[in-house]
C-alpha cells in the first residue's frame, strides 16, 4: 500500500527590531499626534501597490492632541497601522509590535502618512498607564525599569504634550462636541437663510398681490369713467335732437 506525504508550506518572514531608550520629549517631537484610549480589536490587510501586509488596530479614544478637528472623525473607532501580520496564509512577523489588553488604557504616539495613521516606533511609542501611591504615570512598554525613561508622571507628560503641540491633551468628548457644535451652527445658519428666503418670497408675493389688486381697481374705475362719459354724451345728443325737432 502506497503512502503519500503532503507538506503544507507556510511562508514566514521575520524582521528583528532593536530598541534604544529615547526620552518622551524626543519621541513627541518625531510624532504627529498622541492619543489615550482602550483597545477594541485588530485585523490584518494589504495596503499599497506592493500589497504590504499590515495589522490595523482599533481603539476607543478618551484624549488626544495634535489632530485637527476634521481629522478625528470617529473617536469610538480610531484606527492605526503597524507593519506585519497574517494575510491569507502569508505571515510577516515584526519583532517589537506591542500587545494590548482590552481591560487597560494606553498612551500611543501616532504618525500620519497620507491617509493612514501609524504607531510611532512600535512598542517604544506605546505606554502603559499605571497608578502608584495615588499618582498616575505612563510606563514604557519596552524599558519599564529604565531609571530615566521607564516611568514618567502623568502631569509631566501632559506638560510635554502641551509644549510639543501647543495644545492640551483634551478629552475627545470636547473635540466631538466642538465638531457637533460647528455643524449645528452651520445647520442653524442654513435654516435661518432658508427662512429669510421664504419670508422674502412671501413678502414679494404679498406685494405682488397688492399691486395686482391696485391695478385691477384702477382698471375698474377707468371703465366706469368711460361708461359714464358715453351716457352723458348720449343724453346730450338726445336732448339736442329733441330740441331741434320741436323747432
Amino acid at each position: 500500500m502506497k503512502r503519500y506525504l503532503f507538506f503544507i508550506a507556510i511562508p514566514i518572514s521575520a524582521f528583528a527590531t532593536m530598541f534604544i531608550p529615547v526620552s518622551i520629549e524626543q519621541q513627541l517631537k518625531e510624532s504627529d499626534a498622541v492619543v489615550r484610549g482602550s483597545y477594541i480589536g485588530q485585523g490584518s490587510k494589504l495596503i499599497g501597490n506592493d500589497g504590504e501586509i499590515v495589522t490595523e488596530y482599533i481603539f476607543k479614544l478618551s484624549n488626544s492632541s495634535g489632530f485637527k478637528n476634521n481629522q478625528l472623525v470617529n473617536s469610538n473607532e480610531f484606527k492605526f497601522l503597524v507593519p506585519g501580520g497574517e494575510w491569507q496564509g502569508q505571515i510577516q512577523r515584526i519583532e517589537g509590535v506591542p500587545h494590548f489588553d482590552a481591560s487597560k488604557e494606553y498612551v500611543l504616539l501616532i504618525n500620519q502618512e497620507r491617509s493612514n495613521y501609524w504607531l510611532h516606533n512600535l512598542s517604544l511609542g506605546s505606554f502603559n498607564l499605571i497608578k502608584e501611591n495615588k499618582m498616575e504615570y505612563i510606563e514604557s512598554m519596552v524599558f519599564p525599569s529604565h531609571p530615566q525613561f521607564g516611568k514618567i508622571s502623568y502631569s509631566d507628560f501632559l506638560n510635554e504634550v502641551e509644549k510639543r503641540f501647543n495644545d492640551k491633551f483634551a478629552s475627545v468628548e470636547y473635540n466631538d462636541m466642538y465638531i457637533a457644535k460647528t455643524e449645528s451652527n452651520e445647520s442653524e445658519v442654513v435654516s435661518q437663510n432658508r427662512q429669510v428666503n421664504v419670508d422674502r418670497s412671501i413678502a414679494s408675493s404679498s406685494a405682488k398681490k397688492i399691486d395686482d389688486g391696485q391695478n385691477d381697481q384702477s382698471e375698474d374705475r377707468f371703465q366706469i369713467f368711460w361708461l359714464l362719459l358715453i351716457f352723458v354724451l348720449m343724453g346730450t345728443y338726445y336732448k339736442y335732437l329733441t330740441t331741434k325737432s320741436e323747432k
